[in-house]
């Protein structure tokens, strides 16, 4: 198997080793934001290989996750991991999620917005597919102090940094260099 870059975002299995990790650790905090509602319909806008909809089939008790991803590597390594009856995925993208108007309690992406072209366009579809009072949620990188800052925090433990919850948007947690939730 090649390990390069490019091989790497094409490949499920190449992805777990290299940025999966990442992802799992970050999910459990992000969920813990978020206000539980059992039973809810979630989508995972730019699911990859899973990390995110395991984690909310986990512990969310949903009663349905809908894994969304441009990648049929992806798909299949995410459908192949989680053998959870609530779980599918569907083939799509952030711009242009398959989903009808208001199908979803809870949308949302873990790392994805910062590979998105059109950012307003791919929160806008978010809204599309929420339903009336659902919740649109999302954590990125923080890219905020330049290239090597995003170089050396590759490789740090602590993985992305995350914003603060909605329910307090102007207090800066510590240790997140100050970003806080944007009201939609």
């Amino acid at each position: 198997m090649s390990t390069g870059t490019a091989e790497t975002w094409d490949s499920g299995q190449a992805y777990e080793p290299y940025m999966g990790r990442w992802s799992r650790l970050v999910t459990a905090e992000f969920l813990r934001w978020l206000p539980a509602v059992p039973s809810s319909a979630w989508c995972d806008v730019g699911c990859g290989t899973g990390a995110l909809s395991d984690a909310v089939l986990a512990t969310a008790e949903p009663s349905r996750v809908v894994g969304i991803d441009p990648s049929a590597a992806y798909l299949a390594a995410a459908a192949a991991r989680i053998a959870d009856p609530r779980y599918a995925v569907r083939q799509g993208n952030a711009t242009a999620i398959p989903a009808g108007d208001g199908e979803f309690d809870r949308v949302v992406s873990a790392l994805v917005l910062n590979f998105v072209p059109d950012q307003p366009g791919a929160v806008a579809e978010m809204r599309r597919v929420a339903s009336a009072g659902g919740l649109v949620a999302a954590y990125v990188w923080d890219y905020s102090e330049g290239p090597a800052t995003r170089r050396r925090r590759h490789h740090r433990p602590a993985g992305p940094r995350l914003g603060r919850p909605r329910n307090n948007p102007l207090t800066p947690r510590p240790g997140c260099g100050g970003q806080r939730w944007q009201r939609l």
